[in-house]
Order: structure tokens, then C-alpha cells, then sequence
């Protein structure tokens, strides 16, 4: 698929790569952390996340929560 094809599957969608791009890290984020044994700072780290609070900080922006909140929530 060329570029521009995915350009028209994407606004005909009413979303974005960059949208795309964000839901998709949200949902790996939120199964990496619902390995309990994985550390926070390993999950930023394999997400491209140079800082552990960036990620902290884009995790509450998409789940509402912390990493830390959302892990113990899965108690």
C-alpha cells in the first residue's frame, strides 16, 4: 500500500498515523505492565521512551492512570 493510499484509509477513518501510532503503544503499554514482574523503566525503555516520567506522563494522558495505578489495579 503506498503512502497515500493509507492517507485516505486513515482520513476516511476519521484518524491519523499519528493517532494510530499513540493507540497502538497505549495498548502494548497497558499488556506489558499487566506482566507484573516487568519493571516499569523496562516497558518505557521498549516503548522508545528515553525518560521513565515522559512515559509515566504519556501513560496518564492515554489511560488516565500512572503505570504504577494501573499495575496495582490489576491486584
Amino acid at each position: 500500500m503506498t503512502s497515500r493510499t493509507l492517507q485516505r484509509h486513515l482520513k476516511h477513518d476519521n484518524t491519523s498515523f499519528q493517532e494510530e501510532i499513540r493507540r497502538f503503544k497505549a495498548a502494548l503499554a497497558t499488556s506489558l505492565l499487566s506482566q507484573k514482574e516487568r519493571p516499569i523503566s523496562r516497558v518505557a525503555y521498549q516503548l522508545g521512551f528515553q525518560d521513565v516520567s515522559a512515559f509515566h506522563k504519556a501513560f496518564k494522558r492515554w489511560t488516565g492512570q500512572t503505570p504504577g495505578e494501573f499495575q496495582k489495579s490489576l491486584l
